[in-house]
């Protein structure tokens, strides 16, 4: 039996439920689907905890393009906290900010087992049709495959915190 992965999106919900997931009306392990279930928008530990606990086997770490949202907080900036919490329990995928083969490496390297993001493929497309998206899904597999020779690493599974120098924002 072939399993199926679902997008679940506090947003856009899609899949067996009619409303968007919220705290209060948080769905039973009952009602979880017998397949693979990622929610998207997850944004702080308590979330990440909570989808462990219905029974999603991924998360997607993302603030649904908070740009709009001055002063938020990035994806990128919650995923190590995120990771520690429940990276053993549950697939951790970064999704927001994903523009550059750096981009991904640092949150592999954070502990994500993916990476998603939408600008880098949309932008390119909105350019210059396919030929634009296969341009640039180039040039990111150019850029971590340099970026990865660059940190001296030669597998993904090679990356780690210890590749990172985090700098004091404040300062």
């Amino acid at each position: 039996r072939q399993q199926r992965l679902m997008i679940w999106s506090k947003s856009k919900p899609r899949g067996m439920w009619p409303r968007p997931w919220t705290r209060s009306k948080q769905p039973s392990q009952e009602q979880v689907p017998q397949c693979l279930l990622a929610l998207k928008g997850i944004m702080s530990v308590e979330d990440a905890k909570r989808a462990v606990d219905i029974g999603c086997t991924g998360i997607m770490v993302s603030n649904h393009g908070g740009r709009q949202l001055d002063g938020s907080r990035s994806p990128f900036d919650q995923l190590a906290e995120i990771v520690d919490a429940v990276g053993d329990k549950i697939d951790v995928i970064c999704e927001g900010g994903i523009q550059r083969g750096t981009h991904v490496l640092k949150a592999l390297s954070v502990g994500a087992k993916a990476c998603s993001g939408g600008r880098l493929y949309l932008y390119a497309l909105a350019a210059a049709g396919q030929p634009g998206v296969e341009k640039a899904l180039g040039n990111l597999r150019t850029e971590i495959e340099r970026d990865m020779k660059l940190m001296g690493v030669t597998k993904l599974d090679q990356l780690g915190r210890d590749n990172l120098r985090f700098h004091n924002r404040a300062a």
